[in-house]
């Protein structure tokens, strides 16, 4: 991966000993993105470095791997999930989601 050409949407942390799981956005060749999920940890020089352990998904698949991640959580999970996104949503957002229309 090209870390230098990634860009960090979020970081996640995991534990009390610092390690963080990094999402972030990377070019691809196409075009297009793709998204990195990465344990990081703090390496001997007090920095924090990638682990190898993540996974990297296409834009392409990624609605079909995100609604398989919603399949996984429980109920209650899902409720607050949810409720999340739709406090993220607004009519700025969706200006710029292709292939979507509002009801009238």
């Amino acid at each position: 991966m090209a870390y230098n050409e990634a860009t960090v949407l979020s970081k996640i942390s995991k534990n009390s000993r610092g390690e963080e799981f990094w999402v972030s956005s990377v070019p691809e060749k196409d075009g297009g993105n793709s998204v990195d999920v990465r344990l990081y940890y703090t390496n001997d020089k007090n920095e924090m470095a990638p682990t190898k352990k993540g996974i990297r998904v296409s834009s392409e698949l990624m609605p079909e791997v995100m609604l398989a991640m919603f399949d996984a959580m429980d109920e209650s999970a899902k409720a607050d999930f949810v409720s999340d996104i739709m406090s993220r949503v607004d009519d700025t957002n969706l200006d710029d989601c292709d292939g979507l229309e509002e009801d009238d």
